[in-house]
Order: structure tokens, then C-alpha cells, then sequence
């Protein structure tokens, strides 16, 4: 098959035998635990499923595929664009993009617009609790729900190529909405997007570290002084190399200025975990990220773009992809390139 895209961009069936046995044999076989801990089986032992047939692209004949960034607009455009963009966006099996700008002053028109150009998925930007109105014009939006678990559910496209599935996360904290959560603990489900957490260290030299860490170690130093009513807390832990001083965490590196973005564990698990599930049961998936963040701590201005380069292909603007965008491409590759 063939796949044009236009713009970067388990079921569980447990069959029980029952063997008859005499009561002596069956004391002999040591029970599965009722309880946690479980364990997994030794892989020497155990026969897995090949999972290559699921993995793969299953979509047939050509493909297309049309990908845009933001949504970001206060009026319907659906007229006033470019005939030929129109054309693509409408012309191809699938469309979609991040719901940037909300629902803005006309919901209604503005969801009728996305229809008119040929929008079947979107991803939450700002615009959460767009569903039900998104819905009435046949389009659906990944990465936000009443809770937790819906909001990391895929949404799904039927076309006569295949099945599509799109999940969007978001990174950070509230950049496009409050990170939906289950019910537990005696707390209640709560709405909101599906995030993926991010913890930010700056960078700076050994040198500067060590002046930080000189700070930081004459400031606790006096924790016990007898007119100190409220001494300072103590900072957590850290690895070798980080420090946090005043609310900022620090991390020696190369060059100073940068930025350094930590994927929350969990987080990152459940987002392969998503599109792992989401892949046994489609034929084609695209995952989603609303990045707002930057690799340095200051701005590329448009002077420093390379002459004679649009914006999406500067050298400058590659780099400032945080590293949990390369580090989502190295898991599909290490899972399966055909995702």
C-alpha cells in the first residue's frame, strides 16, 4: 500500500480448560497466586504471541493523510483560505489537527468550518469541551474526557482503507486544559485532558553549579540559628550533578541556558501503553502532542532562521524540539516502524 501524508505530523480472550485428575496429582501443581504479588512467566518457558501482524500498517490501497498544527482562528475561514490548501485538507481520507483557539465566539459556525474542510479527528488545544458540539458535525476529538481513563482512550476513524486512531496527549501542566484524573481515594473522577508530565531543569556549567550548590549550603546552614522561627525546608534528594534552590532545579550540562524536560514514568508508560492498544485493534495510529516548550530558556527570533528555509525545516528551529519528541519516535521505532 501506499501512504501520502501532507505536513509533519485487546481484547483478551482467557479460555479455561478443566482437566479431570485424581486428587493426588492435582497436589502437586502449585496454585496461581490469588493476590498480588503475580509474576510473570520465564521467558524460556513461555511462548509469546507474535505481535508483528497486529503492529503493522494494515491500511489498503492509497492512503492520504493531512496533518496540521493549529487551530487558531476567531472567525470562520473555510472561504477566505487558499483554494489549494482547501483542496487538501478536503481531499484527503483523513484530516487533522490540534483545536487550538477553543470554541471561540461562534461555536457553532466555527465547528461547521471544520467539518467544511474535511476535519474527521482533532486534538484538544484549548477547546475541551468541544465534543458534544464537534460530535453534531460528525468529528471527533482525542485526549480529553470525564476522566483519566477516557481521556487516554484513542478516537477512532472507519474508512474503506481501514481503521484509524488518534491519541493526543499534553504536556506540562494545564497548557490545554487540567489533567483529567480517575476516581480514588475517596476523591471523585475528574474532567480534563490526557497528560503527560514534564519536570524542567535549567542547565548550567560545573562551575556555576557549584556556586549554586555554595548558595543553597549557606543558606540551610543557618536553619538552626535560635531567631530563625521558620527555617527553611530541606530539599529533596536529588542525583549527583542536580539541586533545586528556590522553587528552579539545576543540572550540570555542556553549555548553559538550556532546558532539560523529564517525562513523568507513569506518564510515559501509559502513553506507550495507549497506542500499543490502540495499534492491535487499528490499522493506522497517530499520536499527538500539544508542545508549547522550548529547548532554551530564550527565544529563536525570525533573523536567526536560516536564510532561504521556511520555518518548519530550519536547522535553528529543529533543534528547539524538546527531547520527549525524539523520545516518542525512538519508542515506535523500538516497538515497530509501520505504526
Amino acid at each position: 500500500m501506499r501512504i501520502r501524508v501532507f505536513r509533519v505530523f485487546a481484547c483478551v480472550v482467557l479460555v479455561t480448560a478443566a482437566f479431570l485428575a485424581s486428587r493426588t496429582a492435582a497436589q502437586t501443581i502449585t496454585p496461581y497466586p490469588a493476590g498480588p504479588p503475580f509474576h510473570d512467566p520465564p521467558s524460556d518457558t513461555f511462548k509469546f504471541r507474535d505481535l508483528s501482524r497486529e503492529l503493522k500498517n494494515k491500511m489498503t490501497g492509497t492512503y492520504t493523510v493531512a496533518s496540521v498544527g493549529d487551530l487558531f482562528w476567531r472567525s470562520p475561514v473555510a472561504e477566505r483560505m487558499s483554494p489549494a490548501l482547501r483542496d487538501i485538507l478536503r481531499n484527503a481520507d483523513t484530516t487533522f489537527g490540534n483545536f487550538e483557539g477553543g470554541e471561540g465566539w461562534q461555536p457553532r459556525d466555527g465547528a461547521k468550518t471544520f467539518q467544511s474542510l474535511g476535519f474527521d479527528l482533532l486534538a484538544p488545544g484549548e477547546g475541551v469541551q468541544a465534543h458534544e458540539l464537534l460530535a453534531e458535525f460528525g468529528i471527533k476529538m482525542a485526549g480529553s474526557g470525564p476522566n483519566l481513563t477516557m481521556a487516554r482512550r484513542p478516537v477512532f476513524q472507519e474508512i474503506p482503507q481501514g481503521r484509524v486512531a488518534l491519541i493526543a496527549a499534553c504536556p506540562g501542566t494545564n497548557l490545554c486544559g487540567t489533567p483529567a484524573a480517575d476516581a480514588g481515594g475517596g476523591a471523585a473522577a475528574r474532567p480534563g485532558v490526557n497528560p503527560l508530565g514534564v519536570t524542567v531543569w535549567n542547565t548550567v556549567t560545573t562551575e556555576q553549579f557549584n556556586q549554586l550548590k555554595a548558595i543553597l549550603d549557606s543558606v540551610l546552614a543557618r536553619r538552626h540559628e535560635a531567631d530563625v522561627v521558620v527555617p527553611t525546608d530541606l530539599p529533596p534528594p536529588q542525583p549527583p550533578g542536580r539541586l533545586v534552590l528556590w522553587g528552579q532545579r539545576y543540572m550540570v550540562a555542556a553549555k548553559p541556558g538550556e532546558i532539560h524536560y523529564d517525562l513523568d514514568p507513569s506518564d510515559e508508560q501509559a502513553q506507550i501503553l495507549a497506542v500499543r492498544n490502540a495499534k492491535e485493534v487499528a490499522d493506522f495510529v497517530a499520536f499527538h502532542m500539544h508542545v508549547h516548550h522550548n529547548r532554551y530558556s530564550f527565544p529563536v527570533l525570525p533573523r536567526q532562521l536560516s536564510p532561504g528555509l521556511p520555518a518548519a525545516v530550519s536547522p535553528q528551529v529543529d533543534r528547539q524540539r524538546p527531547r520527549y519528541v525524539f523520545w516518542f519516535r525512538q519508542s515506535l521505532d523500538a516497538g515497530h516502524r509501520d505504526l
